[in-house]
């Protein structure tokens, strides 16, 4: 019995056809894919991060104006994008957008209502949730994605 066998008699599921193996199989795009997806979701983490230092340290600086309004505008939606599996890159940019505007907004919101609004305390919460969608993005991403079967494994049983 194959490892895949073994995990779908554990989740309780009944066994697929062959055709069905071969549609949810990882192919090689799929595999070759990982580690930029890898890599996105990294690069978006060190924008939040270098955003959020820039903002507690108070650097006066045209760069520091460039991360912050970099990062306002597109990583937190970036991050749920990535969290959705968005693909299409023009999907993914209009989420960014929208959804990064719609998060600090709710974000405003709730720190006024609150009465503890300060720039820092929502920049803060902003990188907080950015960072918790990219750890889920990424677990999900590694639950989705299972690795390339073994040379000497068939993919697929013979019937």
């Amino acid at each position: 019995m194959s490892l895949r066998a073994t995990i779908i008699a554990l989740m309780g599921r009944a066994p697929s056809t062959e055709a069905q193996d071969a549609a949810v199989a990882p192919d090689d795009a799929a595999e070759r894919a990982r580690p930029a997806n890898a890599l996105r979701l990294v690069s978006i983490a060190i924008v939040a991060i270098a955003a959020m230092a820039l903002i507690a340290v108070g650097w006066d600086s045209p760069v520091r104006v460039a991360v912050t309004l970099a990062f306002f505008l597109f990583v937190p939606g970036l991050a749920l994008a990535e969290l959705l599996m968005i693909r299409d890159p023009v999907h993914r940019l209009a989420i960014a957008t929208s959804a990064s505007l719609a998060i600090e907004t709710l974000v405003a919101v709730a720190l006024i209502y609150a009465g503890v609004f300060s720039a820092e305390a929502a920049s803060a919460v902003v990188v907080g949730l950015t960072l918790a969608a990219l750890i889920a993005a990424g677990l999900t991403r590694n639950w989705r994605m299972p690795a390339k079967a073994p040379d000497n494994e068939p993919r697929h049983a013979a019937t």
